[in-house]
């Protein structure tokens, strides 16, 4: 029995250490879409600029990582798709829904999504990476917002913001006066569809997961021995010896019906002092990968 719970706990370490892994590589993306009245105008390749719009932000997401996260929100309907794990069916659908018409709210949008990002890698310890990708055709209605908003998420490590200016005429404020390396104006659906694509992979392969010096030392020390000798230790504890009464003790079913102690002595609530088997297992499991997990993130 101690050979079968000893082999487990082995074999958990790398299962563990891979999911740590799967963990890392998830893309948490929020689009912000540019639903703004200016978005029925015309673009090579796309009825307007709405539809080519959708179709790129379709083409980006279904190039992330499986298990990944999106969101898309909308700056006149607001959320289009809550951040969520990605389904493919259910995105297609709420980003085929939507239709121009209104202002440019972007610095609104941009906040919301910040925070709904931001809230996210607070629910996972930082698993993963963060990104924010705004598509828009024209200036926003609130200049001073988008520029507040733009740097709050600039200033987060952790946090990548892309822009993309569709069919403009000059460059956006994004470009000019927060982000001249996170902005690309397109003139055509093709080429909105690959800078969608390219930049949302570029962002989910190359943001590092970045860990506090602890966590790094403690990731690079742990010694998976030590969970090995964790687990022996309480294998090889001896089991104290069962209490064993003049009289015997009689059990505490319900009441008014007799119970009737067992062959070797020990009553049903004297056998309810040891721990069973499976649920040993499951402990030692769920010990194993907590530690592995909480040293690797160090959070």
């Amino acid at each position: 029995m101690k050979n079968l719970i000893l082999g487990i706990l082995v074999m958990l370490l790398p299962l563990a250490a891979t999911a740590q892994d799967d963990q890392n590589n998830v893309a948490n993306v929020i689009i912000v879409l540019d639903d703004s009245g200016s978005m029925r105008a015309g673009i090579s390749g796309a009825q307007n600029r709405m539809e080519a719009a959708k179709r790129a932000a379709i083409a980006g997401v279904e190039a992330l990582p499986p298990g990944s996260f999106v969101g898309v929100y909308a700056l006149n309907k607001k959320w289009v798709y809550d951040l969520q794990r990605y389904e493919v069916g259910m995105f297609k659908q709420a980003v085929s829904s939507v239709q121009h018409g209104g202002g440019t709210p972007l610095g609104d949008a941009m906040g919301t999504a910040n925070k709904s990002l931001q809230d996210r890698y607070n629910a996972t310890n930082g698993y993963g990476t963060y990104t924010i990708l705004v598509i828009t055709d024209g200036e926003a209605s609130d200049p001073a917002v988008m520029q507040s908003e733009a740097r709050r998420i600039l200033n987060k490590s952790y946090m990548r913001l892309n822009a993309i200016g569709v069919g403009m005429i000059g460059s956006h404020m994004l470009k000019t006066d927060v982000c001249q390396g996170c902005y690309a104006d397109v003139k055509d659906a093709h080429t909105l569809a690959s800078t969608v694509v390219s930049m949302l992979a570029e962002d989910s392969a190359d943001h590092p997961l970045e860990l506090s010096e602890e966590a790094e030392l403690a990731r690079k020390n742990i010694d998976p021995e030590l969970l090995f000798a964790m687990a022996k230790a309480v294998m090889d504890k001896p089991a104290a010896p069962a209490a064993q009464s003049a009289t015997p003790k009689p059990n505490r079913g319900n009441a008014g019906q007799p119970q009737s102690n067992s062959p070797d002595g020990q009553n049903e609530d004297d056998k309810k002092d040891g721990l069973p088997f499976g649920l040993f297992i499951v402990i030692i499991a769920a010990f194993s990968i907590g530690l592995t997990i909480l040293f690797s993130s160090g959070r």
